[in-house]
C-alpha cells in the first residue's frame, strides 16, 4: 500500500466542538510532505481525549508489511520530552523531603566540589543555567547508555562554559546525566523504578516510562533520516551537546540497547494518550482522575519558578524555562502565537508535547523522521500555530 493511501488509526475520542477533523487534515499534510514514516497527535480538551490519531508504519524499512500499521498503542519514543517525567520525579522527591532544590550537586557528588562547579544547584540542572550543557569530547554514547557514573565523572572534569545560575543555555543530556546520578545515590534507586513509584503506577498507566520490555520492542516506532542531515553549524551543535551527529543518533535510538535503557533526557516510551494524560496531570494542578499524584503546590512551583526569557546560549533563540519545562510565549513561541502560559518540551527533532491552561488544551505531536532542515517541516510548523488559532482562550465558567 502506498504512502498516500495509508488509512488513518483512531481512538477513543469524545465529541467536541473543535475543528477537530480539519486539525487532523493539517496533520495529513505533514504526512503527506513523505518525511515521516508515522505521525501521531492526541489532543485534549477541557479533560476529554478528542482526537487520538495516528498515520504511518512501525518500521520505516518495511512499509508494505500487512502488520506494520501505526495504530494508537503504538509506542513513541518522547526524547528530549522525556526531561518533563525526570522532572516529575525529582519534584515528587523534593515533596518526600529527600532532595532539596537548592542543595548544591557537590553536597552528593564530590566530584562538583571543585572551583564554580561547587556552585551548581539541583535548581540549576532543571533550568539549563548550570553551565555546562556540552557532553564530554569523544564519548562512546552508546557504552554511555550503559555507565551513566562514568559519563558524570567525566563531566565533573570538564571546565564550565558558563557560571552557574548566570545564563540560560539548554542542557539536551549533560545536566540530566547529573540528576540521574545524585538521584541513584539519594534514593539508593533508579530512576525508572522512582517514576513508577512516583507517578506512572499511581496514574494507573503501563506505557509511560524509560524504556520497555524486549517484548514491547515491535511496537516501537522507529526513525528515519530525512531532510538535510548535515547543516554544518546545527551538526556542530548537536554534537557538542549530544555527543553524536545527528545520523548517528537516528541510528542508535532505533537499536534494541537504547529502547530497553533507562536514560533520563532522551528515552520514555509511551504511547500519545498516555503521554496526554501525564500532561493534563500536570495542567490540572498535580490531579488525575481524582487521585492526588502531586501536591499543587509542588505543580505550581515546577511551572512557574521561571527564567528569564533570554538568548538560549545553544539554540541562539529566545527561551524561557520553569523547573523542568519549556515555557511558551506571548508572541512567538514553540507552542504557538499567544500561549504564554503553555509549558511542555520539544523532543528531538519535530516531537511536540504541552498543555495550554488558557485553552484547557493538551497536545502530543509525535513524527518519526528526524529532519534537521527540510521544506516539508514547513507544514509541521504550521500545524503548531494552527492549534493555537483552532482553539479558542476561555475556561469553562
Amino acid at each position: 500500500m502506498s504512502r498516500r493511501r495509508r488509512r488513518t488509526a483512531i481512538g477513543a475520542e469524545a465529541q467536541s466542538r473543535l475543528p477537530v477533523d480539519a486539525i487532523w487534515a493539517d496533520v495529513r499534510r505533514v504526512f503527506r510532505t513523505g518525511i515521516h514514516p508515522a505521525v501521531a497527535l492526541c489532543m485534549r480538551h477541557r479533560g476529554e481525549v478528542v482526537l487520538d490519531r495516528v498515520i504511518g508504519v512501525i518500521d520505516p524499512e518495511r512499509p508494505d508489511s500487512p502488520d506494520n500499521r501505526a495504530t494508537p498503542d503504538t509506542l513513541f519514543n518522547l526524547f528530549s520530552a522525556s526531561k518533563l517525567l525526570t522532572a516529575a520525579v525529582v519534584h515528587a522527591l523534593v515533596e518526600r523531603g529527600q532532595l532539596e532544590l537548592d542543595e548544591a550537586v557537590a553536597e552528593t557528588l564530590p566530584a562538583f566540589g571543585v572551583g564554580e562547579k561547587r556552585d551548581i544547584r539541583l535548581r540549576h540542572l532543571l533550568q539549563h543555567t548550570a553551565g555546562m550543557p556540552d557532553m564530554p569530547p569523544d564519548l562512546d554514547v552508546e557504552q554511555a547508555m550503559y555507565d551513566i557514573p562514568a559519563v558524570v565523572e567525566r563531566l565533573a572534569r570538564m571546565p564550565l562554559r558558563t557560571t552557574p545560575g548566570r545564563a540560560v543555555a539548554y542542557h539536551p543530556m549533560s545536566s540530566w546525566a547529573v540528576v540521574c546520578e545524585l538521584v541513584r545515590h539519594r534514593t539508593g534507586r533508579d530512576l525508572r523504578a522512582l517514576a513508577d513509584e512516583l507517578i506512572v503506577g499511581p496514574m494507573g498507566m503501563t506505557r509511560f516510562n524509560y524504556g520497555v520490555e524486549e517484548a514491547a520492542l515491535p511496537r516501537v516506532a522507529l526513525h528515519a533520516n530525512a531532510g538535510v542531515q548535515a547543516v554544518p553549524v546545527m551538526e556542530s551543535v548537536f554534537r557538542r551537546t549530544v555527543g553524536v551527529s545527528t545520523a548517528e543518533a537516528i541510528r542508535i535510538s532505533n537499536s534494541p540497547a537504547f529502547l530497553q535503557a533507562i536514560l533520563p533526557s532522551a528515552n520514555v516510551i509511551a504511547t500519545p494518550r498516555e503521554t496526554a494524560r501525564f500532561m493534563q496531570m500536570l495542567l490540572d494542578g498535580g490531579v488525575s482522575d481524582g487521585k492526588r499524584i502531586l501536591e499543587s503546590k509542588t505543580v505550581h512551583r515546577m511551572l512557574s519558578d521561571e527564567t528569564p526569557r533570554s538568548f538560549d546560549g545553544t539554540f541562539g533563540l529566545p527561551m524561557r524555562y520553569g523547573l523542568g519545562v519549556m515555557k511558551g510565549g506571548s508572541r512567538l513561541s514553540l507552542f504557538g502565537m499567544r500561549t504564554r502560559r503553555a509549558f511542555g518540551h520539544l523532543g528531538f527533532s519535530n516531537v511536540m508535547v504541552y498543555a495550554e491552561p488558557d485553552r484547557e488544551l493538551v497536545v502530543v505531536l509525535f513524527t518519526t523522521g528526524k529532519p534537521l532542515l527540510a521544506w516539508g517541516m514547513v507544514p509541521w510548523i504550521g500545524l503548531i500555530q494552527k492549534l493555537a488559532f483552532r482553539v479558542p482562550k476561555g475556561r469553562r465558567r
